[in-house]
Formats: C-alpha cells, sequence, structure tokens
C-alpha cells in the first residue's frame, strides 16, 4: 500500500513489440537516487547487516541467559516487541543488497528508508526496556544477577542508534540524479 502514493512516478506508455502487436509497458518517469560520494552498496550493506546481527545476537542472549528482568511484564514486553521492527531490519538489509546504482523512490525507501525507521523502533524499543530494567533494578531486583542483562539491553540500544544516526546521514545525503527521459 505504501508504494500506491508513488504511483505518479509511473506512466502506461503504449509500445510495439517484436511480434508488431502493441502493448502498454510501465515507465519509470520519476526521480532516481544514487548513493553519496564515498559510499557504495556493500559498506552500506555491512552497516546495516553488523548492527542487526550484534542487536539481535544480544536481545537472544538476553533471553536465553534468563536474567530477572526477563521474567518481569514491563521489561520483557518492549525487549520482546523489538525483534519485530528486527525483522523489518533484515528486509531492509536485503533490499539494500538487491538496490541499482540508480534507484527509484520505492528502491530507496524499501532499502535504506526500512533500515532507518526499522533500527529506530529497535532503538526506542530496547530503550523502553533499559528503563524498565532500571526501575526494576532500583526498586530492589536482583542486582547481582541482573547488571549484566542491562548491559546487554545498554548495547542492543546503543547498535540500534547507531544505525539510526549513520543511515539518518546517508538517507538524507542521496543525489537526486533527475528524473528519467526514456
Amino acid at each position: 500500500m505504501k508504494e500506491r502514493k508513488y504511483k505518479e512516478d509511473w506512466i502506461n506508455e503504449t509500445r510495439i513489440d517484436e511480434k508488431g502487436r502493441e502493448k502498454r509497458v510501465p515507465v519509470y518517469r520519476g526521480e532516481l537516487f544514487t548513493l553519496p560520494s564515498g559510499r557504495n552498496r556493500q559498506q552500506l550493506f555491512l552497516l546495516a547487516l553488523l548492527p542487526w546481527i550484534g542487536f539481535l545476537t544480544l536481545l537472544i542472549l538476553y533471553f536465553m541467559l534468563d536474567f530477572p528482568g526477563a521474567r518481569v511484564l514491563y521489561v520483557f514486553l518492549p525487549a520482546a516487541l523489538s525483534l519485530f521492527p528486527c525483522l523489518y531490519w533484515v528486509m531492509g538489509v536485503w533490499g539494500i543488497l538487491r538496490a541499482p546504482e540508480k534507484m527509484t523512490r520505492v528502491q530507496k525507501e524499501t532499502g535504506i528508508g526500512r533500515v532507518l525507521r526499522s533500527a529506530a523502533a529497535c532503538a526506542i524499543l530496547s530503550c523502553a526496556a533499559l528503563i524498565g530494567e532500571a526501575v526494576f533494578l532500583f526498586s530492589g531486583g536482583d542486582a547481582s544477577r541482573e547488571w549484566p542483562g542491562a548491559l546487554m539491553l545498554a548495547a542492543c540500544a546503543a547498535l540500534a542508534t547507531g544505525a539510526v544516526y549513520a543511515f539518518r546521514n546517508v538517507y538524507h545525503h542521496l543525489s537526486e540524479t533527475g528524473s528519467v527521459n526514456i
């Protein structure tokens, strides 16, 4: 549904195929985007993939090591909900890998834009879990067993926030190469 708002970037043209029949073909007429100078797809792919791997690994370890805070609803719920945007994040990583050198508006949004938005959601949810963890710690939780879990959640929040800052700069510095004239 989101791609429908970019429908004005496409027009239908009538063309004649190799057999002499008329065909209606969609042709892209919108803006094309290229990566800023000094960036390539492989760098962006690694810049998105490595924080995602770190975030997911730390979050799964947090749940598997069974920290006392993971059994409290106000810590567990935001931490568990951050798995959904984490899956959306990997879809953006795949979109970056598949994006051509000159991207359409939809390709820009399903690659770099998707990583930006999902990393922001992961950062917000992991910060909420970290705040819940702090409330649990300072309200009489088992601090000796809980500090490593709090540090894991803090590392998750830092990884997601770092990805947000990196991709916010890339997203806002995408170069418009102009519209397509075919």
